[in-house]
């Protein structure tokens, strides 16, 4: 992989990052969408 696919993927992952965030911390998001969010780097 040559710099500007490394740095593309890593502002990609930033991005999605910000957004599973933002959805884990919004009151809207039911609780069980919040435990299996955090599943989900246990299973990896």
């Amino acid at each position: 992989m040559n710099r500007f696919s490394l740095l593309a993927r890593f502002l990609t992952f930033r991005k999605e990052l910000a957004t599973l965030w933002q959805a884990f911390v919004s009151a809207e998001t039911p609780v069980h969408l919040k435990a299996l969010m955090l599943l989900v780097p246990v299973t990896c």
